[in-house]
């Protein structure tokens, strides 16, 4: 039986010839021969990565035009080894850079489908046995982010944006938001920390927020806001504070991406997330009366910390939430005993305080 060719010698040999300007399709079937087997038997990441950075570098600009269908089926042949890392590490990184720089190359309409393929391998690989899918799947999306910017973020919110959304509602969170019908659930076995996976999550949502220059849908952005509402509700104990502040803050500042003539709903948008922060803060100057065991001491703080985040963030457009906001304040500082919910009120108001032109009174 005629050995298999492995990525040492026989892909090195394909590099040369291409080095020597033998036209790419010409060794194109020794490379994915090369590179199916590495990828079936999960061979190492790093030759595989380090392979098609090489090729890309090897090959002119003008033979990738040619060739970028070819060079889009190396990319997603080897997707499933990418899935299978556990973290982004270097190799990653000279994945996701090969990757960009082949992007580079491409049209909007072709980058959208060389990205639907390689969303369908993480799609493919989850289960009912997972609650989310690879670790690498957020890590990978806010990569693709950071590095390409305006031409992902509108196809991340088209694709990627709803199947996060869905994961974390289905993986760690109950249904809907309203104060009146949370209760939080303490046994560990009812309830699964939220741990890395959804942490990334999370900070990936933050960094599509900060990215994206168009506007969020109504429907969507209510699915937002209410998964996000729940996790700083719920989450307290296992996720950071500056992670989930920081994401519900980036979310506030991107109603400044409707146009002037739905300034009015922009607004209303921000005024009902803060109008949520606030019933959180202080619910019986909300004329709320629940007996939540959601409302301590810490919970209150990260909603009035959370606010105070969300108008440094978002800005000038945030003082439409001001006239509801002053006597929640009022009231907290004024007759609240618990030192760490009054720094925290103190902390909302400042921010306040720094957009304001003139001095803020409780008057």
């Amino acid at each position: 039986t005629k050995e298999q060719p492995r990525i040492s010698d026989t892909i090195w040999t394909c590099l040369k010839g291409i080095a020597n300007k033998v036209p790419f399709r010409s060794v194109l079937s020794s490379l994915k021969a090369v590179l199916n087997h590495e990828v079936k038997q999960m061979g190492e990441f790093d030759s595989i990565a380090k392979f098609l950075l090489e090729v890309l570098r090897l090959v002119q600009d003008r033979e990738v035009s040619r060739a970028r269908k070819e060079i889009l089926q190396l990319f997603v042949c080897a997707a499933p080894v990418l899935i299978a890392q556990d973290a982004v590490g270097e190799t990653t990184e000279i994945f996701l850079h090969a990757l960009q720089e082949f992007c580079l190359h491409l049209s909007e309409k072709e980058f959208k489908e060389i990205f639907l393929r390689l969303l369908e391998s993480f799609l493919d690989e989850k289960d009912d046995d997972k609650p989310l899918r690879s670790p690498l799947f957020p890590l990978v999306m806010s990569s693709l982010l950071t590095r390409l910017k305006s031409l992902f973020a509108p196809i991340f919110s088209e694709s990627v944006l709803p199947i996060m959304i869905r994961d974390l509602n289905e993986s760690f969170l109950d249904s809907g938001p309203a104060i009146s019908e949370r209760k939080r659930k303490r046994s560990s076995e009812e309830y699964e920390p939220l741990g890395r996976r959804g942490i990334a999550y999370l900070s990936c949502l933050s960094s599509f927020f900060d990215q994206f220059s168009g506007e969020i849908e109504v429907d969507t952005w209510n699915n937002i806001e209410g998964c996000l509402l729940q996790t700083l509700d719920e989450r307290a104990d296992d996720v950071p504070l500056d992670t989930i502040s920081y994401c519900i803050a980036n979310l506030a500042k991107s109603t400044s991406n409707c146009d002037s003539s739905r300034k009015e709903e922009s607004h209303k948008r921000l005024q009902r997330l803060n109008h949520h922060l606030l019933e959180r803060a202080n619910p019986e100057a909300m004329g709320e009366h629940l007996d939540d065991p959601l409302l301590d001491s810490k919970h209150r703080q990260n909603a009035f910390l959370t606010i105070a985040r969300c108008i440094r963030v978002t800005g000038e457009e945030y003082l439409t939430c001001l006239p509801e906001s002053i006597p929640v304040l009022a009231e907290t500082l004024e007759d609240e005993t618990d030192e760490a919910v009054v720094f925290a009120a103190k902390e909302a108001f400042a921010a306040f305080q720094e957009l304001s032109d003139h001095p803020l009174t409780f008057g």
